[in-house]
């Protein structure tokens, strides 16, 4: 196993409450470092067990290259997350219809969720779609994934357009063909996916409408702004 070297050069940082992520350079080769919080080292062991099982089982995440009391080694995985392609022109479904692929093999392979399952944690590299941030997952109803990147879809701007919802309306369709169950009314998971990130953003109160008339008058019923 690789080990934890300790004279790494930090490319690029990210910090939260939970954790601070380093993209670090060492020996010319790239690496990701994710140095836990006291208070969420049971995150990290949920990261750690479900980045183990993909790699075992055979579905697209970083391999842990080592760990410590509080920090994973990961590999890094050139690309550009799902959000960052979504801000460029071009075919948002190939994109979508991708990242279904990939979380409908999660769920009946994994069989559990994979947590904040927004654009922004899936990586495209050459090779396909890559899962990445698995902190916030565990044995819940896996559709609150389902409901996490419809959400991320509504909210990227121009938010909550007719296009935003006919791509969340293309996304459902990919996913449940490839899922073990049948299609599903998604209004209450996506209702409850988007009050969850209205506490982060600066756009809550925004999201915080859309998800009440979602509510109000079904997801089928929506057409957009």
């Amino acid at each position: 196993m690789q080990r934890i070297p300790g004279n790494w050069k930090v490319e690029k940082t990210f910090k939260s409450k939970k954790n601070t992520v380093l993209k670090i350079k060492y020996e010319e080769k790239y690496y990701v470092v994710k140095k836990y919080s006291a208070d969420f080292i049971d995150w990290m062991e949920i990261e750690r067990g479900l980045l183990k099982k993909c790699c075992r089982e055979g579905v697209s995440a970083p391999e842990i290259l080592d760990s410590e009391s509080n920090i994973l080694l990961l590999q890094y995985i050139p690309g550009k997350s799902a959000k960052e392609l979504f801000d460029l022109d071009g075919d948002k479904k190939d994109i979508l219809s991708d990242i279904a692929d990939w979380l409908s093999r999660f769920h009946k392979i994994i069989g559990e969720r994979r947590g904040d399952s927004i654009l922004s944690n899936f990586i495209i590299a050459d090779d396909g779609v890559y899962g990445i941030d698995f902190e916030e997952g565990g044995e819940e109803d896996i559709l609150r994934d389902v409901g996490d990147l419809c959400a991320s879809v509504l909210r990227m701007k121009p938010a909550f357009t007719e296009n935003k919802f006919a791509l969340v309306e293309f996304f459902l369709n990919e996913y449940f063909s490839r899922s073990s169950q049948p299609r599903l009314d998604m209004t209450d998971p996506i209702v409850e996916s988007l009050n969850h990130y209205s506490k982060y953003g600066s756009d809550g109160e925004i999201v915080r409408e859309w998800a009440e008339k979602i509510k109000e008058e079904g997801l089928g019923n929506i057409s957009g702004n």
